[in-house]
């Protein structure tokens, strides 16, 4: 590839880019051969693709460009400029595909090489992928109740065993409406509600 001839096309979010995006509508004759160089950090790809002399270098740029594409032309950099984009910038990048015929093809092997996990990579070499679990916290003695109130907690394997039936005061020790005679308090009874008498039965105030 020809550093200052070359065109960079920037792709973000490059590895599913490489799957969604039509690339071979940028492979026509005038491409002559494409380099790839992807920097995992950011899951950014640099697509740097060669002209061949004569061909329309404009034309071919605002197609890429009109796609949404964004592009990096060396070649209208000043001399400063240029060098720095080679030699720190396109450097802190990885080599994917050299010599590639195409766009297409470049994006491919970028796919094939965001598909194969690392050596040693998690989950996906001889040592475990998971590390131990965490203990669980201990059980509370039986008999003491949860922070919300659900009930005393027991070990499975401790024996069941069943809570006393609490034991309600009698209804008769209710104690009076107010406003009723001195009789009716005396003897502890029960004032029914109004909307509980027999009807026609006149209230005894």
């Amino acid at each position: 590839m020809e550093p200052v001839t070359a065109v960079f096309l920037v792709v973000d979010g490059a590895r599913s880019q490489a799957l969604t995006r039509a690339w071979e509508r940028f492979d026509d004759p005038s491409v002559a051969q494409v380099e790839l160089y992807f920097r995992p950090s950011t899951d950014v790809a640099l697509v740097g693709v060669t002209l061949h002399p004569g061909s329309d270098r404009g034309r071919w740029i605002g197609r890429v460009v009109a796609s949404g594409v964004a592009v990096i032309d060396p070649a209208r950099m000043n001399e400063g400029d240029r060098r720095a984009f080679f030699a720190s910038y396109l450097a802190s990048y990885e080599a994917v595909a050299r010599g590639c015929g195409g766009v297409a093809e470049a994006m491919t092997a970028l796919r094939a090489r965001a598909a194969t996990p690392k050596a040693g990579a998690r989950g996906t070499g001889p040592e475990r992928a998971l590390a131990e679990p965490p203990a669980l916290p201990p059980v509370p003695p039986a008999g003491r109740a949860t922070a919300r109130g659900l009930g005393a907690l027991r070990h499975p394997s401790a024996p069941l065993v069943e809570a006393p039936i609490p034991v309600l005061p009698s209804i008769t020790a209710a104690a009076p409406r107010a406003g009723a005679s001195a009789d009716c308090a005396s003897s502890r009874c029960f004032v029914a509600p109004a909307e509980e008498l027999p009807h026609g039965e006149p209230v005894r105030e």
